[in-house]
């Protein structure tokens, strides 16, 4: 198993979403959070520490989370700051 890589055998779980996926999403939103508007930096990995200097770290965020259904369609995905997408939770 590779490390900070899972897998899961039920379809409903969230599953891995590879670096080029969500560098898609974060270049479709242009580095901006979808919730409150701010630029946003894309957060590369667990040593790209959230609380650097310079514009927020941003993540991809399930519209649909995985645990109500949602899937990692990239119609389902968008680009959100960490700290609006942590404070949403499990609503849509």
């Amino acid at each position: 198993v590779l490390a900070g890589v899972f897998f899961l055998e039920d379809d409903s779980m969230r599953k891995y979403l590879n670096p080029s996926l969500r560098l898609r999403i974060f270049n479709a939103a242009k580095g901006i959070c979808s919730s409150c508007g701010d630029l946003t930096r894309f957060f590369r990995s667990s040593y790209d520490s959230p609380f650097s200097d310079g514009p927020k770290a941003g993540s991809v965020d399930h519209i649909i989370h995985v645990s109500n259904g949602g899937t990692n369609d990239e119609n389902n995905l968008r680009w959100m700051c960490r700290s609006c997408n942590c404070s949403r939770g499990n609503r849509t």
